[in-house]
């Protein structure tokens, strides 16, 4: 399901070929606009016009998607399981949420933990000896 501002705007889906499209939810989201590409519409948006949008939300350079492809266990090539993954806070305000997270992005406010100099030198110390490197560690969301 895909959320606007904590409201459900549509679905991006993807089938066992690879097909992917983007389908606004009725009356819901006659408001939404996702990007200039993709405005309101009753037909789905197919492959050509989901696959640049979703490039836009999913982090650039191939090491680091590599990276979260490797934490996943899925294939980097593939902007829509990355997407899947990290797509719940996307820039933007839009999320990108599975089936299984709906009840948690509706009753979770978030919370925000400070980092200190200390805890911030690793992180990039980390990302410096590893061409992999990711920044977020456990129980973080990427945005």
């Amino acid at each position: 399901m895909t959320f606007l501002y904590g409201q459900p705007v549509g679905i991006l889906q993807q089938d066992h070929s690879g097909n992917r499209k983007f389908q606004f939810v009725p009356q819901e989201s006659r408001q939404a606009r996702l990007s200039l590409a993709m405005p309101y519409r009753e037909t789905p948006y197919q492959r050509s016009i989901t696959d640049p949008f979703i490039e836009g939300l999913i982090p650039e350079g191939e090491a680091v998607r590599q990276s979260f492809a490797d934490d996943f266990g899925i294939s980097a090539k593939n902007p829509f399981a990355l997407l899947e993954h990290i797509g719940f806070e996307c820039a933007g305000a839009v999320q990108f949420v599975r089936p299984d997270e709906i009840d948690e992005l509706t009753r979770s406010a978030g919370e925000l933990v400070a980092c200190n100099d200390k805890e911030i030198g690793q992180r990039i110390r980390a990302l410096s000896s590893s061409p992999k490197g990711s920044w977020t560690v456990s129980r973080e969301r990427w945005s």
